[in-house]
């Protein structure tokens, strides 16, 4: 629910609070759910004769790319990725941030 929140400026010399006080509103939206914590087991294959990958899992975030933007990370590093699901090609920590279109005020 959207809260009103007051501020005012007090100036630290004086400890005087300004004439001026200041209103905005927040709104929190709630997260969008996302689980690709469910990857115990799953691995890359990889043929020992070419070093061509067999087969690789798949994080999925089960969300719709047209009403969420994704930035994925591999051991911290952004991907160029921007897709709802990614296909594993190598080992290591996976992490996406997810950010809900309908309710982002940002603008690019």
């Amino acid at each position: 629910s959207p809260q009103t929140i007051y501020a005012e400026v007090v100036n630290t010399d004086n400890e005087c609070p300004s004439s001026t006080q200041v209103t905005f509103e927040i709104t929190v939206n709630p997260l969008p759910l996302v689980d690709i914590s469910n990857m115990d087991g799953s691995v890359i294959c990889i043929d020992r004769e070419t070093g061509e990958i067999v087969s690789a899992p798949t994080l999925d975030t089960g969300l719709n790319a047209n009403d969420y933007e994704f930035e994925w990370f591999l051991d911290g590093e952004e991907l160029a990725f921007t897709g709802s699901a990614l296909t594993v090609e190598e080992a290591g920590l996976y992490e996406v941030i997810v950010v809900d279109l309908a309710t982002s005020n940002s603008t690019e």
